[in-house]
């Protein structure tokens, strides 16, 4: 792929003809293929990019955009889902608990699942734009409530603290003024 089409799009984003090249996928592996360098899964229950990842990224001005932050559901629906799906399967017993355990922190702190799903991506600086999939107008204006509530500190500290999240992951959202309905 890096000697035919990448590298094509590539000498026109040089060129100044496109101002980005972009990778639409759902795996960790097509990515890895693509740039031969790091994998990319960045959610409340993967955190890879955060090893060299992100900062290379950054360091080569290339934004991410994070497009899976529910991990096909399970970060949306919980662990209390009847079949909770977790990368378009049923989620094994092991991330079904994980994700019990920041279930009862989100309980004890008051703050949604998918919401602490969304503002975790959306608080790395190599995250661009958070992309959610929403089927009505309802869904948008509940993913909108996920982007802006805020989440307490000792949330975030509490899931550092039982080891859910590293230590050096950001979880202070950025202020960002692109929040927001429009297209």
């Amino acid at each position: 792929m890096r000697d035919g089409g990448y590298r094509a799009l590539e000498e026109l984003r040089n060129a100044g003809a496109a101002g980005a090249i972009g990778l639409g996928v759902n795996e960790t592996e097509s990515v890895l293929e693509a740039t031969k360098e790091f994998p990319l899964d960045y959610t409340l229950l993967s955190h890879a990019p955060l090893n060299r990842a992100f900062a290379e990224l950054q360091r080569r001005n290339v934004s991410i955009i994070a497009a899976g932050v529910f991990n096909s559901g399970v970060l949306a629906a919980g662990a209390r889902a009847a079949a909770p799906a977790y990368d378009y399967r049923i989620a094994p017993s092991d991330v079904v608990e994980r994700v019990r355990r920041v279930e009862a922190i989100c309980d004890h702190h008051r703050v949604a699942l998918p919401a602490a799903a969304v503002q975790f991506v959306y608080a790395h600086p190599a995250v661009s734009v958070v992309l959610l999939g929403a089927e009505n107008p309802a869904e948008v204006e509940h993913d909108l409530a996920a982007l802006s509530v805020r989440i307490p500190g000792a949330f975030w500290s509490k899931l550092k603290q039982e080891g859910i999240i590293p230590e050096a992951a950001p979880t202070i959202p950025l202020e960002r003024s692109d929040i927001s309905g429009e297209p």
